[in-house]
């Protein structure tokens, strides 16, 4: 769920919303610096794993990477805070279940992985169910059989 949905869900008042605008603001300069740092030391790492270095300076920049993430994730909670304490105890409430349920979904899409991947059985969009050159009509009753049905051959 997006930001802006949320604040939707939410019903801001107006001056909520001027409250809540100040503290993106804040937030997006802030975590806007914080992520060009990740991203440099991720591409540092990841050029460090291509070259093949030794696996002692791959773990310490694995280190100084997840360390940025923590503290992308200090200032994220650091701004929550102070937009939650801007909302009213039925807002806070309605904000504290959808978050249940994103964690809710997040697990249950991490538990089913499968069931994002490709059926290999599926056929592809817009092929024909009934092709001219995958089945013949039944002989017996001059029809198409469904699921690929064939007669018993005695």
């Amino acid at each position: 769920m997006t930001r802006s949905t949320l604040y939707n869900v939410l019903n801001l008042s107006s001056d909520q919303q001027k409250c809540k605008d100040v503290i993106d603001a804040k937030r997006y300069e802030e975590l806007g610096k914080e992520f060009q740092q990740y991203e440099q030391e991720k591409f540092v790492l990841n050029k460090m794993c291509e070259n093949k270095a030794s696996s002692q300076a791959i773990k310490k920049q694995e280190k100084v990477v997840k360390n940025i993430e923590k503290c992308m994730k200090k200032t994220g909670d650091k701004y929550d805070k102070e937009f939650k304490s801007v909302l009213n105890s039925e807002q806070r409430s309605k904000l504290r279940s959808i978050r249940k349920m994103q964690k809710k979904e997040i697990k249950y899409c991490q538990k089913n992985k499968a069931f994002y991947k490709k059926d290999p059985n599926l056929r592809p969009f817009g092929v024909k169910m009934y092709g001219v050159d995958d089945q013949k009509l039944c002989p017996e009753h001059n029809k198409w059989h469904l699921f690929g049905f064939k007669h018993k051959t005695n």
